[in-house]
């Protein structure tokens, strides 16, 4: 007979905060993922005034990506 020894008992406290930190992971992940949506967004748009004046687009690709990240 082979004896299992018994699951160890879980902290409520800790099952929660684990659930927290996986919420809180998922979201922050969520909000990067809309960052770099409305990033692509600004930068289309600013690349078409930008076609549309005559400016320099790839110094405006370059401002935005340092003010995003």
């Amino acid at each position: 007979m082979i004896s299992v020894p018994a699951a160890p008992k879980r902290n409520t406290n800790t099952v929660m905060v684990h659930l927290f930190s996986l919420l809180s992971d998922a979201t922050s992940r969520h909000f990067h993922m809309l960052n770099i949506n409305f990033a692509a967004k600004c930068l289309s748009f600013r690349n078409y005034i930008g076609a549309i004046f005559g400016s320099d687009t790839v110094s405006t690709a370059e401002s935005l990506r340092k003010i995003v990240f």
